[in-house]
């Protein structure tokens, strides 16, 4: 770390100045973030410090400050930063590449919010042929899928509605199969009844188009979902403190309804409206 702060400039901020500059870098969530900017003061990388390590390298956490310094020399390596790219999309829009090049970055900077709002604004302009437009409203959603923000209950029912109006709409593109995977992953793999939920979600997709490019997102998603309710079921079965948890997300009213009552966060709160409604429905 002597020999990186030798080489380049290095500065701490303190956590009273932390809320201002996670807005300037579009960060997700509180921790320690490293942005590494060039001569320009333009941002070549930027990373969450514990992503330089890993759990499945016994060994790599001991070697923590060494692997943080070949991360940030890598960065500054890096042959065109964040505004380059955008420049370059800027000088040439009929360029989907440059495109593809600036929201990839924002993207792995987790600028979420960001690129998600670039590419909406790109979905929106008629400027835009419709290839380039069409592959932006799917990033667009697919990008909001992974800033990990969170949802509350009536904006993941909103991201539902969209998702399908989506993928209905272009059940054919390319970029289609990543929608689909962030709509089985936040819209049905959460909440109470996750079996119910995805049946009438799926049922919801064939029905808006009865296609075999449909189908075939439907039938891949059925196969992730078998794949996670098995992981589920299994926990479920074990005596843990998130027994409760995973009641919850295989449809037990009773279970719910007692355990998560008095929590007065608002996604409980809808687990217990969707049981209370269950058990009133089975009176």
């Amino acid at each position: 770390m002597a020999g990186l702060c030798a080489r380049v400039p290095v500065a701490g901020v303190r956590r009273a100045r932390a809320a201002r500059l996670a807005g300037e870098f579009d960060l997700p969530d509180a921790g320690c973030w490293v942005v590494v900017r060039d001569a320009q003061a333009e941002t070549l990388d930027q990373f969450w410090v514990d992503t330089v390590w890993s759990c499945a390298d016994a060994d790599s956490l001991a070697r923590w400050p060494d692997l943080l310094v070949e991360r940030i020399g890598k960065s500054l390596a890096e042959a065109a930063t964040l505004e380059e790219l955008a420049r370059r999309w800027v000088r040439d829009t009929e360029d989907a590449g440059a495109f593809e090049a600036w929201i990839a970055r924002l993207e792995g900077f987790r600028m979420h919010r960001r690129a998600r709002l670039s590419c909406l604004a790109v979905a929106a302009d008629p400027a835009f042929g419709a290839p380039l437009r069409e592959a932006a409203l799917l990033r667009a959603f697919t990008t909001r899928a992974a800033d990990g923000r969170g949802f509350t209950p009536a904006e993941r029912e909103a991201f539902v509605v969209e998702g399908e109006a989506l993928l209905a709409a272009l059940a054919s593109h390319a970029r289609a199969p990543g929608a689909a995977g962030a709509l089985l992953q936040i819209g049905y793999l959460d909440g109470f009844d996750v079996p119910s939920r995805c049946a009438a979600g799926f049922a919801r997709l064939e029905r808006l188009s009865p296609t075999d490019a449909m189908r075939r997102h439907v039938a891949a998603m059925a196969a992730e979902r078998d794949r996670w309710l098995a992981n589920v079921r299994r926990a479920a079965s074990q005596p843990s403190p998130g027994r409760a948890y995973f009641a919850m997300l295989l449809g037990d009213a009773e279970e719910t309804a007692r355990a998560y009552a008095d929590d007065p966060r608002p996604e409980r709160q809808a687990w217990v409206r969707d049981a209370r409604a269950r058990i009133a429905k089975r009176r």
